[in-house]
């Protein structure tokens, strides 16, 4: 089956993007006055998820984020629709017409994705966090389209697409699902992102140890900083080493509060962690 396939970004356009980020984190930052406190950790996998997909994702998002731009940052439930619902209806009528429109998949996912990212910033009551869970379900199901209609994972779009499925997991509270969706897929291709993403996760779960090892593989994996992921990783190890020599805690636990083979400096080879519990690579 024959797909059109995405055009690869430039450094220009991850310039660009990187730009239009700040102004929106400025956004946000006068939209949330007065909302409820976010502790460092959770406003930290905010920021490093969107700078991630900003530099590390497919260029069909990076389209998304560079589209011009005059509203503000919604803060409410209908505010997200309002902004986010007409692309979507767009995209499923083309894929109504076109089922076999890899592209527009993608975009959808995409959609989805960027809605639940910022809207989950703004989830303080029940209704809110169930249409933030909602539409991250839906960006899980469409990166899944999108994966079976490739035909195959081989491709860079294909496993980028698997990265963002398992973080769609993470953020509706699966983190056990999202830790082995993407260590599977870290060790199997050597992909990137997915230490990246894995590396992201472990350090918002205080698994400090095991964070490093997964950034330091990430780096590995892209030597010639060729998908901005080495330079990235390389950030994120000194600022854990850091904090470690500071005196903060590095003891490892599981994502699912069992404790981590990282716990005695341990690990496997490949970078797994042994005696894998419920979400543990085994």
């Amino acid at each position: 089956m024959s797909t059109k396939r995405p055009k690869k970004r430039n450094k220009q356009t991850v310039a660009a993007q990187r730009a239009r980020y700040q102004k929106q984190q400025e956004e946000l930052a006068a939209a949330k006055s007065g909302k409820r406190k976010r502790d460092a950790k959770e406003i930290a996998v905010i920021v490093i998820s969107v700078i991630v997909a900003l530099g590390l994702m497919l260029p069909s998002l990076a389209q998304i984020f560079a589209q011009p731009q005059t509203q503000s940052i919604p803060t409410t439930i209908e505010g997200y629709q309002e902004r986010y619902q007409p692309l979507v209806d767009q995209l499923q009528g083309e894929l109504e017409a076109d089922p076999t429109n890899a592209d527009a998949e993608l975009q959808l996912a995409n959609t989805y994705f960027e809605w639940g990212s910022y809207a989950r910033m703004f989830a303080g009551d029940d209704e809110f966090r169930a249409e933030v869970e909602r539409v991250f379900g839906e960006a899980k199901s469409a990166y899944a389209k999108y994966v079976e209609l490739l035909g195959s994972t081989d491709s860079e779009e294909a496993k980028q697409a698997e990265v963002s499925e398992a973080l769609c997991s993470y953020y509706t509270g699966d983190t056990g699902t999202a830790i082995k969706d993407l260590t599977e897929l870290a060790e199997s291709t050597d992909f990137a992102p997915a230490w990246a993403n894995l590396g992201m996760i472990y350090a918002a779960e205080g698994a400090t140890n095991t964070a490093i090892e997964c950034y330091e593989k990430g780096a590995a994996a892209d030597p010639d900083n060729a998908l901005d992921v080495k330079e990235y990783c390389e950030q994120q190890i000194e600022s854990l080493t850091a904090s470690a020599d500071e005196g903060e805690t590095t003891d490892d636990t599981s994502a699912d509060g069992g404790d981590s083979a990282a716990d005695d400096g341990s690990s496997t080879t490949d970078g797994s962690e042994s005696g894998g519990s419920d979400g543990e690579a085994s």
